[in-house]
């Protein structure tokens, strides 16, 4: 898995340019940031945030291709494309990726990332791209909880439920890989948020054993509903990262 910095996705995205990330790390990456910039009138409108007291003008009114929704990952970025002549209009920070990206503004017709920045730092993806960016923000949402289970949070059970895209891992007789007497469990099954925790665990196993396993993507009202009856106490989430691996424990005491 693609080491991403939630702190600065252009480095990802610097990463993706050169054919050293993927899809799923790019979109992780911006999901995962908590600072875009974006303009004002989307701001208050569509994701009904209250009128910022500090925002960053610059021009009097946007000018964007019909359509397009223009996101900046800070101040510089921004200022290039105004010194390129773009009419910007006004924005603010503060709007996290999870927010951003969990349903865009109706009539967006192309999401652009940093526009007129240097190629390796800008994205742009179509509209087939936007239910993509909904599961990532998904995924990074439910992480944020993880985050804060692990923290000592209190488990919400209705949350892992309602989780609709699980993966774990099952040999050609359909049992399911645990990691036995780990995490205080009898026998948890390994469970990831995400193709690349998954693909992440797919590199840690044996060679022989990679070859037979196969991903599955199940939800969680299936794995709290099912494992137990098939001898797993708990779930191992996301044991290659990203973060902690969290023990979450079904059975027993």
């Amino acid at each position: 898995m693609f080491a991403t910095d939630p702190t600065n996705p252009t480095t990802t995205l610097a990463a993706f340019a050169a054919q050293k990330a993927d899809v799923h790390d790019a979109f992780r990456a911006v999901v995962s940031y908590r600072n875009w910039l974006v303009p004002v009138p989307a701001l208050t409108g569509h994701y009904g945030q209250p009128t910022p007291t500090r925002r960053l003008a610059y021009s009097r009114a946007g000018e964007f291709p019909a359509g397009e929704l223009w996101l900046f990952t800070d101040d510089d970025a921004a200022h290039r494309a105004k010194a390129a002549g773009c009419n910007l209009g006004v924005y603010a920070t503060g709007l996290s990726g999870v927010e951003l990206f969990a349903a865009l503004p109706p009539g967006t017709t192309a999401v652009r990332v940093n526009p007129v920045s240097p190629a390796e730092l800008t994205w742009n993806f179509p509209p087939e791209a936007f239910a993509l960016a909904a599961a990532w923000a998904q995924v990074v949402r439910f992480e944020e909880a993880l985050g804060g289970w692990a923290a000592g949070a209190p488990v919400d059970l209705a949350v892992v439920a309602a989780y609709p895209q699980f993966q774990a891992f099952v040999f050609p007789n359909r049992t399911v890989l645990t990691m036995p007497e780990q995490g205080g469990m009898l026998n948890p099954a390994v469970v990831c948020t995400a193709p690349d925790c998954a693909k992440a665990i797919l590199l840690r196993v044996p060679e022989g054993m990679r070859a037979e396993l196969q991903m599955v993507s199940t939800t969680g009202r299936e794995l709290l509903d099912k494992l137990p009856g098939q001898g797993m106490d708990g779930l191992m989430l996301n044991p290659a990262g990203p973060g902690t691996p969290f023990p979450l424990r079904l059975t027993g005491p």
